[in-house]
């Protein structure tokens, strides 16, 4: 483990590879220079058309990035991670449409190194305490990110010592071969009402997988009343990470990576190939938050469902027995929880109920460490996204309650999806506490 550490921070300090190569040639993405800039509100179409074309023309070409989760409009605020050299033209085009700006960081790739050095000492820490074992079911704390495969040893470990009440096993394979590994507790007590939770749909949100970790540990063998109260009256099915090549990729290569790394027909030559896994379902595929052009961030496929990853969910509900109680995405960033639609305007029949049990969690999310989690869809928070899968859930699966959970912290000035290792725990409690509040509203 401290070998794969070091090398991923040995990564970011070294000099790296130009970015705007294809992902087959595995080269090393470098952020120096990149300013996280964020706008204040916009107030007129110029400017909503000014931020736009500045996307447009530069996000394939990977000098500006959009990096919180909305629909640009008037009365947004947009958080823009920009090229050192498109810095020059946002700042002028700005300017001339008088949209006022802050930069909030202005070396990205400085801050990621910090960040990847204080993993490597946590790493190192946990080592020297524990023998350098993380397989061990006694031995991950929780206080560092892990690569796929020591997080998938450790749970298959953790799993094994539980006996027959839990066992891990693969739902599915992605498209570099790797094994896409589940966990299920209580499976054989067909009597209880099923919960699926799955992270890291989307690869650079480390904090989910490691928050699905932490919530697979608590629900073995924590002690807190939550804790027993979900062991007991629940069976889980629990994927900490569905998207493992995109995950190991932003270890060794782009840490702001957001697709699989499939390489469709219409992608040769991109910068990106691969599929945005996070809009990939059934779920009136291919509108708004998803883009058409196959060299995106957010390409989301040529079709619903194009992806192994994806197929992984949907060929694993249509196999489960039984009754699901709750499906969960875990998702970062934007402290929200979410309810269905985001891929259409109208909201289901049962919104107020689902809306309730949503409340109920968030307050408890807030109880727990003071975080406060937005609550509704989309459409209200954030702005429409299709092809999510909470709203593939209710809308195909027909689940009477299907949530994304997103994530601390708020915005990318605190952190976004890069956030150090010490704030896992916290994560974990929270949304355990949030999770566990949410099934006791449940009406089952």
């Amino acid at each position: 483990m401290k070998k794969e550490a070091n090398t991923f921070v040995a990564w970011t300090l070294g000099l790296a590879l130009s970015v705007h190569t294809v992902v087959s040639e595995r080269y090393k993405a470098d952020y120096r220079g990149y300013r996280l800039i964020h706008t204040e509100a916009l107030e007129r179409d110029d400017q909503v058309i000014a931020v736009k074309r500045i996307l447009q023309n530069y996000e394939t070409a990977r000098q500006v990035f959009l990096m919180n989760d909305v629909q640009i409009a008037i009365g947004t605020d947009v958080w823009l991670l920009v090229s050192p050299s498109a810095y020059e033209t946002v700042r002028l085009g700005f300017g001339s449409r008088h949209i006022v700006f802050h930069v909030v960081d202005d070396d990205v790739q400085r801050t990621m190194v910090e960040n990847a050095q204080l993993n490597a000492d946590a790493i190192r820490t946990h080592n020297n305490r524990n023998g350098g074992r993380w397989n061990s079911v006694s031995t991950n704390d929780h206080t560092a990110y892990l690569p796929y495969d020591e997080q998938m040893n450790w749970m298959l470990n953790k799993a094994a010592s539980a006996g027959n009440v839990a066992t891990a096993f693969p739902v599915g394979t992605s498209y570099e071969g790797r094994s896409i590994y589940a966990v299920a507790i209580n499976d054989n007590n067909l009597g209880l009402p099923a919960i699926w939770i799955h992270g890291n749909a989307n690869p650079r949100d480390w904090l989910t997988s490691a928050t699905a970790l932490y919530i697979v540990d608590q629900i073995l063998n924590g002690n807190s009343t939550d804790a027993v109260y979900l062991r007991a009256n629940f069976r889980w099915f629990i994927t900490p990470n569905l998207n493992p090549d995109g995950y190991e990729y932003t270890w060794n290569f782009d840490r702001i990576w957001t697709k699989t790394l499939s390489l469709g027909a219409n992608q040769s030559g991109c910068a990106v190939p691969g599929v945005y896994a996070v809009g990939n379902f059934d779920a009136n595929f291919g509108g708004a938050g998803c883009s058409a052009n196959p060299c995106a961030d957010t390409y989301c496929g040529a079709g619903a469902f194009s992806e192994l990853e994806t197929q992984a969910v949907r060929n694993f509900m249509a196999s489960l027995t039984g009754t699901l109680a709750l499906f969960v995405s875990l998702d970062s960033f934007g402290q929200q929880w979410l309810v269905p639609y985001g891929c259409y305007l109208t909201k289901p029949n049962d919104y107020d109920e689902m809306r309730r049990v949503a409340a109920a969690a968030a307050d408890a999310v807030r109880q727990t460490n003071g975080r406060v989690f937005a609550v509704g869809t989309p459409v209200d928070l954030t702005g429409a996204s299709t092809g999510a899968s909470f709203d593939w859930g209710k809308l195909r699966e027909r689940f009477s309650y299907a949530y994304s959970i997103r994530t601390r912290p708020a915005t990318p000035g605190e952190g976004g999806f890069d956030l150090p290792p010490d704030q896992i725990i916290p994560s974990g409690r929270e949304l355990l506490a949030g999770i566990a509040s949410a099934c006791r509203e449940l009406l089952l």
